[in-house]
């Protein structure tokens, strides 16, 4: 794997992979049932992600914090998280999969502009702009609500928003608190530490809030615990360890790319149930969202063959 990894096809290969497990995530987690707690399901979803991690965490060393500087760090990173995962599994009561997965798209455009702001980002407004495009072409799939019909912004589609913030802003934070030395270089412990902290925080809020922990663990059953069991291996644990090493290969626009890719999996599921159908706001979208991708994909393709 890691061999295949190493090559350009292989990554993009991994990338696709990716994208196949991110998107596939959106639907499951609709599965769940409304009546159990959001935050309890972050919680165990975190708690078991974190122990995947752990044996490849210990081999690393000076994996304890060691700093007031590094707790802080990964205690913001963890809250924003919790906010992301957590607002996910709120949003899925409120609206379809295919909606929220459209809303992940507007992340690499989030992350943009805040990276901007905090003068981390050196590429100009052109490659703005193409972001802008692929966020458009999200927005027509956000607009089908769950019978299919154009149903406007509800608020599930707002908080997910928010939450989609929150997760460019932990892409943008661990990159600035790495600059400016409050944690170190490495992804893996940011991942862990933040996972780990986050659950506990949201452990604390759902206690400190009067949330009847009781009639969560009383209702969640085997079948539930195996889907987040999935979702922690497959779209936290595995989706993180090809991100990583595909990072090592690929150009960052490359990777970004591949986010464009990820309502795809809701879409096809949303047509096979006949709750989406090809008209043209559908097939323009789509349309966008290629162009996103082939443009991201194909100008780093461009930068090195000039370099």
């Amino acid at each position: 794997m890691n061999g295949v990894l190493k090559t350009t096809g292989g990554a993009h290969v991994m990338m696709a992979l990716w994208a196949l497990l991110v998107g596939s995530s959106f639907p499951l987690a609709a599965t769940f049932d409304a009546v159990l707690s959001p935050i309890w399901l972050t919680v165990v979803r975190f708690f078991i992600a974190a122990a995947l991690m752990l044996p490849w965490v210990l081999r690393t060393s000076r994996w304890w914090p060691r700093t007031l500087r590094a707790w802080v760090g990964y205690t913001l990173l963890g809250v924003f998280l919790a906010v992301f995962f957590g607002s996910q599994f709120i949003a899925l009561n409120m609206t379809s999969a295919l909606s929220v997965a459209a809303l992940f798209v507007t992340l690499p455009t989030i992350a943009w502009v805040l990276a901007r702001l905090v003068g981390i980002e050196r590429s100009g407004f052109g490659r703005l702009l193409v972001l802008l495009v692929g966020a458009v072409g999200a927005l027509g799939l956000t607009l089908r609500g769950r019978d299919g019909a154009l149903s406007g912004f509800g608020l599930g589609e707002w908080l997910f928003l928010a939450g989609c913030a929150c997760s460019a802003a932990y892409s943008v934070s661990s990159r600035l608190l790495v600059v400016r030395d409050w944690l170190p270089e490495s992804p893996l412990l940011a991942t862990f530490w933040s996972l780990l902290i986050g659950a506990c925080l949201m452990a604390l809020l759902a206690m400190a809030s009067g949330g009847n922990s009781d009639l969560f663990w009383s209702l969640l059953d085997a079948m539930d615990l195996a889907k987040l069991a999935l979702l922690a291996l497959f779209a936290s644990f595995l989706t993180f360890w090809i991100l990583q090493r595909a990072m090592q290969v690929l150009m960052p626009s490359s990777v970004a790319a591949y986010c464009y890719l990820t309502p795809l999996v809701s879409l096809a599921l949303a047509l096979n149930a006949g709750t989406a159908h090809l008209d043209a706001m559908l097939l323009l979208s789509l349309a966008l969202l290629a162009v996103t991708v082939i443009w991201l994909i194909g100008s780093e393709r461009g930068s090195a063959g000039r370099a």
